[in-house]
């Protein structure tokens, strides 16, 4: 009985000694942590100085939201603006005693603990608090292994409390819904409701704030734009939790919780959306423009400043530009082949072919490198894999660098400018067909004789200047020493020479010989 107790007693000191040295241990980690030993903990004052990168953003005149500039597509809002249910919802999935903790919820941490650690349950949650996965996003982590993600949590833990400290409750909000991402390089909830929903914050329906809030789990396997039941779901259990934390009755739950999900896609992407090249030439001269700016101390990134850039275009205009770019150039397009019968250039005509590749980047770029014409032509006759586009949508095709080229060779584009007369405002500008495959911008960058466009300036003025616009002119063609013996001549039927126009027949038909008639 003695040796009995004697061994329990032993058993008992090698316990507390155990215990002693695992705290030991834990406090020196711990310690190791606050010191910077596994990356500098930010102090109170770095805290408190928080700058997010915000998207600059470009509006039509008549108030859309036509494009962003972003490194980061964020839009910071005030709290006040965001509704209460999608809080509400944040608080019922990811921190129910948010209000309750200083940062740490520590029942929470314990029962992480004993369950995923000691119990492998792997459903248990990671028992970080709002403000922890704030720390998170703000200092992101490094990689490294468990130890590394032991340090990083207890970083966080700190850097949780010192926050809470700092902004309270209601600016840990703030923060955190203006800071993390909700996929699809979008941060923030203003920019994810944008994109999903094609609406700002303050419109979203509660059903639509539980898909966004459950898009926080993993903002790719929750992405309702990717898989939509599986975000269905998933908010499903967001309203679920919002119900059981009373936030939501049951019948408005279930109610809820019956709805399809549906979205409003929309991308603020470089490539795509309204007016790519008229944002193109926007952000052009916005940069020029800050370079060129008298306050050489000015710290404005066009890309991180969340800038508001107001411009001319009108929205409704620019949409029915490019519709009628869509409309009419399939139909140009088939006429301009039809024209060319069965022997098209780009098919049949070798010079026309070998001078066109020549003139591509892609040869010029292999022939700078001191490739010779026999080895670029071997390598960009090489076929691959490709994507090739024309009216009639994408095809796959198996086809060499000088079929594409070749291909698209005989592809009509289209510059489509439409200004104020009196103000120069620009309200719609259509520079091409497709920006995402052809960049050159056929209104800024491309250079055209002026032609007959002119032509109406000029009966403008005759009219100004008091001629009728029954007055009538001869079509016969006349030399102008004036102009350097210039004779111009018309396109028509040459009988036509000694007929008699009107103003307005000579227009309407555009008439060369009568033009400068009139100018004249």
């Amino acid at each position: 009985m003695v040796k009995k107790k004697a061994r329990k007693a032993r058993i008992l000191r090698f316990l507390l000694k155990l215990a002693g040295v695992v705290l030991l241990l834990l406090g020196g980690f711990v310690i190791s942590v606050y010191a910077g030993l596994w990356g500098k903990v930010p102090s109170y004052t770095a805290l408190e100085e928080i700058r997010l990168d915000q998207a600059s953003e470009v509006y039509s005149s008549d108030g859309v939201l036509i494009g962003k500039f972003y490194l980061s597509d964020r839009q910071p809002i005030p709290l006040e603006v965001i509704p209460d249910h999608a809080i509400d919802a944040l608080i019922a999935i990811e921190d129910q005693r948010f209000y309750s903790h200083s940062g740490v919820d520590y029942p929470s941490l314990f029962r992480v603990f004993f369950k995923s650690i000691l119990m492998g349950d792997s459903g248990a949650g990671g028992g970080s608090t709002i403000s922890q996965q704030l720390a998170k996003n703000l200092y992101p982590r490094k990689p490294g292994g468990k130890l590394r993600l032991a340090a990083d949590k207890i970083r966080e833990m700190i850097m949780a409390r010192r926050l809470e400290k700092i902004y309270g409750k209601e600016g840990i909000l703030h923060l955190y819904l203006n800071t993390v991402s909700f996929g699809d390089n979008t941060f923030g909830i203003e920019s994810a409701s944008r994109k999903f929903f094609g609406k700002g914050a303050k419109d979203l329906r509660p059903e639509e704030s539980a898909v966004l809030i459950g898009m926080l789990k993993g903002t790719y396997s929750y992405n309702p734009r990717l898989f939509p039941d599986r975000s269905r779901s998933r908010r499903n259990l967001v309203l679920s939790a919002m119900q059981a934390n009373g936030y939501l009755n049951t019948k408005t739950a279930d109610s809820l919780s019956d709805l399809e999900l549906t979205l409003d896609y929309r991308t603020y992407s470089y490539q795509q959306g309204l007016a790519p090249y008229f944002r193109e030439e926007v952000r052009k001269r916005m940069l020029r423009w800050m370079e060129s700016s008298s306050n050489p101390e000015s710290d404005l990134n066009l890309y991180t400043s969340g800038l508001k850039i107001y411009t001319t275009l009108d929205s409704r205009l620019q949409r029915m530009a490019e519709t009628q770019v869509e409309m009419h150039l399939p139909g140009l397009q088939s006429e301009f082949e039809k024209g060319y019968g069965a022997a098209p250039p780009w098919e049949k005509d070798k010079n026309f072919q070998d001078a066109y590749v020549r003139s591509s980047e892609p040869y010029r770029k292999l022939k700078e490198a001191g490739w010779g014409h026999q080895e670029i032509m071997d390598s960009l006759r090489v076929a691959r894999q490709m994507v090739l586009s024309d009216w009639n949508g994408p095809h796959k095709v198996e086809a060499s660098a000088v079929d594409s080229l070749l291909f698209y060779s005989r592809i009509l584009h289209a510059g489509n400018l439409a200004m104020d007369a009196k103000s120069g405002a620009v309200l719609a500008w259509v520079g091409g067909i497709d920006f995402e495959r052809f960049k050159f911008d056929h209104v800024s960058q491309s250079k055209r004789q002026v032609g007959s466009t002119f032509k109406p300036i000029v009966y403008t003025a005759a009219l100004e200047a008091g001629l009728d616009p029954c007055s009538y002119f001869s079509a016969r063609e006349v030399r102008y020493a004036n102009l350097e013996d210039w004779t111009p001549s018309n396109s028509g039927e040459k009988d036509e020479a000694y007929l008699n126009y009107s103003m307005a027949y000579a227009l309407t038909h555009s008439v060369n010989t009568v033009s400068v008639k009139v100018l004249e």
